[in-house]
Formats: structure tokens, C-alpha cells, sequence
């Protein structure tokens, strides 16, 4: 895998750190064998890792994997494109499913002791079907400012972080 980290502004070709498109676009060359959809659809920067984890065969905690943004390049993938969202005491969460088969089951964490080195504590609160591409539930008795979203596919992990917002329209 060959990559960018950033490109450069458009007055001269050279800077960066801006915010426009140019300087946020990237690039990624590989002569990986297996490409699947994501790499097809939209690559980004954080799928290189977990697919160099794949290509060395490194394997990891089940802890640590909750925590890798990306998806593999290369393989068998379930799902691509994780979005969440906050309303009303519900979290809602939508995908984009490339092998339609098997059930996502949805790990929830209020705690983000990762960051300091320790463990967060998951627990399923919700499954779904692959192919519905999309589940809602209730967090009233788990009520948090803060939510990390874990979606177990066949294949891969999705992840996502929840900051709610003071008007979430959370009801009291």
C-alpha cells in the first residue's frame, strides 16, 4: 500500500493542513489481490491498517479491534459506512451492506477507558438483520453523554461515538 497523508492547496500545489477538498483528499495504490467494495466504493486512510493487519496475519483482543475505525481493503466484508445518531432517548444507527447475509449484533459502551490504557465494558443491546441495513433502540436505562457503538457483522466491525448534544431533544 502506497499513500498520501494529505494533499496540497490549489494556488500552489504546495502547504497543508486546510480544510478544502483538495487538501483533504487522498490517495491509495496497492497490488493487493482480493479487493473488495470498500476499497471499490470509498478507501480511506484508516482501512490501510486493518488490511496490512490482515495481509501479516497479526491478530489482536476483541477489545482493540472495537477500537480500529477502518475496514479491511481486501476479503470478505458484511457492511461499510456506519452512521449514528441521537434523538429522543434512541440511538439510531444506519449501514451500507455489501454481503447481505447473518445478523449484526450492536455493543454498546458508556466509558471510554481505552484511551487511558484500560478496558471498556461492552454489552449487546440490540441484533438486527445484515441486509435491513439500519436498527433503532432505546438507552433510557443507560442514559450517558458519551456512547461508543460497536456493530458485529459476519466479517467486520463497525464502530461509531456518540457525544450527545444538550439539545438532543432528551427527554427528562
Amino acid at each position: 500500500y502506497i499513500t498520501t497523508d494529505h494533499g496540497r492547496d490549489s494556488v500552489s500545489g504546495k502547504h497543508h493542513g486546510g480544510q478544502s477538498a483538495r487538501e483533504r483528499t487522498t490517495w491509495i495504490v496497492t497490488n493487493a489481490k482480493d479487493l473488495n467494495e470498500n476499497f471499490k466504493k470509498k478507501p480511506a486512510i484508516v482501512d490501510i491498517f486493518p488490511s496490512l493487519m490482515s495481509w501479516l496475519q497479526v491478530s489482536t483482543s476483541v477489545d482493540k479491534l472495537m477500537e480500529v475505525d477502518g475496514v479491511n481493503l481486501t476479503g470478505a466484508i458484511s457492511a461499510i459506512e456506519p452512521r449514528a445518531s441521537y434523538k429522543n432517548d434512541s440511538i439510531h444507527l444506519q449501514w451500507t451492506a455489501i454481503q447481505k447475509e447473518g445478523t449484526a449484533k450492536v455493543w454498546l459502551s458508556k466509558t471510554n477507558k481505552f484511551k487511558k490504557g484500560g478496558k471498556d465494558k461492552y454489552s449487546i443491546v440490540a441484533t438486527a438483520d445484515v441486509a435491513k441495513e439500519k436498527i433503532s433502540f432505546e438507552v433510557k436505562g443507560a442514559r450517558s453523554d458519551f456512547y461508543k457503538v460497536v456493530i458485529e457483522f459476519p466479517h467486520n466491525l463497525l464502530n461509531r461515538w456518540i457525544v450527545v448534544q444538550k439539545d438532543s431533544n432528551r427527554k427528562n
